[in-house]
């Protein structure tokens, strides 16, 4: 909890967010710097990319977040 205070003092904190949408083209990343908090937060892009994932690592995807095809050992 006090490395949280210690954050929520700075003016800007930088942040990487990772995303992988539902048509699982790839992996996007953002770094972004963040300034003030509630209605006054205020975001900054940084740098923004997108990794697409290779056909296997999409079919292993798909196969495992459909309840027929999915294990538990796989995931």
């Amino acid at each position: 909890m006090h490395k949280l205070k210690e954050i929520f003092k700075k003016d800007s904190v930088t942040a990487v967010g990772l995303m992988s949408g539902t048509s699982l083209d790839g992996v996007d990343a953002a770094l972004v710097e963040i300034e003030g908090y509630g209605e006054d937060t205020g975001v900054n892009i940084i740098d923004f990319v997108t990794t697409p994932y290779k056909e296997e690592i999409r079919r292993y995807i798909r196969d495992n977040s459909n309840t027929a095809t999915s294990s538990v050992d796989a995931i």
